[in-house]
């Protein structure tokens, strides 16, 4: 019995590939890029005088200690201001754990001021080093303790804005149908629909479209992997109209086509 619960553990570290990492106490860079194909987490703190942070348009200045997020989609550019310096760490990944994330609220999506009463620089430390060792119970150890702070990142954010007893109740709604009606799921809330987007976001850091949108990617991929079903067949499994839609949509979020996906997971 023991043995067969780490085996299932161990399953994990095929769905999240460690690409890069790195720490710095004195971070001068200047970035300004689109990721395509991966993601990162970054922790940033002894910001002199300050960090400027922007996702395209959206625009940040921050002081202290803070955690951001980096993906493909938004223009990520960030630099300290007026010349100073930071101390930096980021961790990078890849693959299908991350979309999972995404799926379940757990991934930000905008900077979260780190919460107090934990060593966040000896935490971050601690995952660099598990993904250094590039074993495999290293990296599992890596992977969990990512999970393990994006969960805990959720804790605050759901604590700032009253817990998440509406929210939990919330997703079983959300996730009973592949393509909601957001409107509907509004007037039964009894919220205008954009309380409800605004309430949604505050709560879980992403859209409700971004949301369901992630869940049917994610459901996508385990069908892919899981099922000898056509592509049609799945497309409309997930409630979508057209195949080619489906293709497209599957491809600008996983980064290749559903079958490709299939093909390279199967060997």
């Amino acid at each position: 019995m023991h043995t067969a619960r780490i085996n299932i553990h161990f399953a994990r570290v095929n769905d999240l590939v460690l690409l890069a990492w790195s720490g710095s106490p004195h971070c001068r860079q200047r970035l300004d890029k689109h990721l395509v194909g991966y993601a990162t987490i970054q922790f940033v703190r002894d910001i002199e005088p300050s960090l400027f942070l922007a996702y395209d348009e959206r625009e940040y200045n921050l002081h202290g200690e803070w955690f951001f997020p980096a993906h493909p989609g938004p223009r990520l550019r960030f630099h300290a201001n007026n010349n100073g310096e930071w101390h930096h760490r980021h961790i990078g990944f890849k693959g299908p754990l991350w979309d999972e994330w995404r799926a379940r609220g757990l991934w930000l999506e905008e900077p979260q001021c780190a919460p107090q009463g934990e060593q966040w620089e000896r935490r971050f430390d601690d995952l660099i080093q598990w993904t250094k060792r590039g074993d495999k119970l290293g990296r599992l150890r890596a992977i969990n303790g990512i999970e393990r702070l994006l969960l805990e990142l959720l804790d605050a954010r759901s604590q700032q804005n009253g817990g998440d007893e509406w929210l939990t109740d919330f997703l079983v709604k959300l996730d009973a149908h592949p393509t909601p009606d957001f409107a509907a799921l509004a007037r039964e809330e009894g919220l205008s629909d954009s309380a409800l987007r605004r309430r949604f976001k505050a709560a879980t850091g992403t859209s409700m479209q971004n949301y369901a949108l992630e869940k049917r990617i994610a459901r996508a991929r385990a069908l892919l992997l899981d099922t000898n079903w056509t592509l049609r067949k799945i497309a409309s499994e997930l409630g979508y109209q057209s195949e080619w839609f489906f293709a497209r949509q599957f491809k600008e979020r996983v980064g290749v086509a559903p079958g490709t996906f299939r093909r390279s997971r199967l060997r």
